[in-house]
């Protein structure tokens, strides 16, 4: 597939990435919901497709109730592309890549405001991963991500009306104060 279009290299790491967790300090597979495969760029999302379809044929992966996972564990511990995918994602990349997939779904599945991360700290570095040209992130997640963001600024913008109403009514109480001095 790489020979025939140079993206699918890009592809195959994001796919692989999402169908693994470390537990315990051991990597292992994960089963990653079919929706985790559908981006915001239909090109990418059709690539994922005829990816784990053709590692589906070969057997590297396996399809089961609209779960995808790799079909050994040797693939995620031993193959040596995994590792230096995993090295060059870093873990910290993965736990945000793994926090983000279920808050996601979390907030797909119930759309209460209380499950955006407007006040998470991990927002930052989310929206960060938003704005790299080869982001990992899946259209469930920018979906979320961009919500967090726009919840997190009518918050802001909320908290700044109330100290603008205040900071009036302060100097008018000052003014008020003054002139009965």
């Amino acid at each position: 597939l790489v020979a025939g279009d140079a993206a699918y290299a890009a592809t195959a790491r994001r796919v692989f990435l999402r169908m693994v967790v470390e537990r315990d300090g051991e990597w292992t597979r994960r089963r990653a919901h079919r929706s985790e495969f559908l981006y915001a760029d239909v090109a990418e999302s059709q690539r994922a497709a005829t990816l784990l379809a053709a590692f589906r044929d070969e057997r590297l992966v396996l399809f089961d109730k609209d779960c995808w996972e790799p079909a050994h564990d040797w693939l995620v511990r031993a193959w040596p592309m995994f590792s230096m995918w995993r090295t060059q994602f870093s873990t910290k990349a993965l736990e945000l890549q793994s926090d983000l997939t279920q808050a996601a779904q979390r907030w797909h599945d119930r759309h209460k405001a209380a499950d955006l991360w407007s006040d998470d700290p991990r927002l930052r570095d989310a929206l960060a991963a938003l704005m790299v040209s080869d982001s990992w992130l899946n259209a469930r997640e920018r979906a979320f991500l961009m919500a967090s963001r726009g919840h997190r600024r009518i918050r802001l913008y909320a908290a700044l009306a109330i100290a603008a109403v205040a900071a009036v009514i302060g100097l008018m109480a000052w003014e008020d104060r003054k002139s009965v001095v």
